[in-house]
């Protein structure tokens, strides 16, 4: 299995780090090898959707969304297993982050995740996860898998008729589950919006 590289990202919502050995223990993660903190910033709001909405994303479809070990007791913060992503993705976002677009490495990770990301984008929708499409929340694993960072949105009529059609078994009840949180959130909504909300 591939070694997830250490991240150091700070982005317009949130900043993203891996979690060195002694915070994981210190925390009490030891069990998990490698992991990484989001941390919404300062001048935004944290958003109660966040965590619920990427359980929901990595329960429906685990192979392209992180799995959310915990949110944080200051509730700006959520704990994610770490991705590890293939060296042209790897080197595209954090050109991004250090460059912003005219990273030329960042340039060519955007050219070989676009179109699927449409794709994929419009299998999700299906199961009302909206995705943040943005190439930057997006990479490609060395397995050739791509994996999205964030959830943009929930459309909660949707993802309710996706659970309601899933066999019965212990993932259609964890859903229906996380399906109730998202509904409460919602107060009656169609959609809920998961990116953090500016203060402002």
């Amino acid at each position: 299995m591939t070694k997830p590289r250490r991240v150091n990202i700070t982005g317009e919502h949130a900043a993203v780090r891996s979690l060195s050995q002694k915070e994981k223990h210190k925390l009490g993660f030891k069990g998990f090898p490698h992991l990484v903190k989001r941390t919404v910033r300062e001048k935004w709001n944290p958003n109660p959707a966040y965590s619920t909405a990427m359980s929901m994303a990595h329960l429906l479809f685990p192979s392209h969304f992180p799995r959310l070990v915990a949110s944080g007791t200051d509730k700006r913060s959520v704990f994610l297993e770490a991705v590890p992503l293939n060296r042209t993705s790897r080197k595209g976002i954090n050109g991004f982050y250090e460059d912003m677009a005219a990273d030329k490495n960042f340039l060519k990770h955007r050219s070989k995740v676009k179109e699927e990301i449409n794709v994929l984008a419009r299998e999700f929708s299906k199961a009302g996860i909206l995705i943040n499409r943005f190439e930057t929340n997006v990479g490609r694993t060395p397995k050739g898998n791509l994996v999205f960072f964030e959830v943009g949105a929930i459309n909660v009529r949707e993802l309710k008729k996706y659970v309601e059609a899933l066999p019965n078994g212990h993932k259609k009840k964890q859903a229906a589950e996380l399906l109730g949180y998202l509904e409460k959130i919602a107060e009656g909504n169609q959609i809920i919006h998961v990116h953090s909300k500016d203060k402002n």
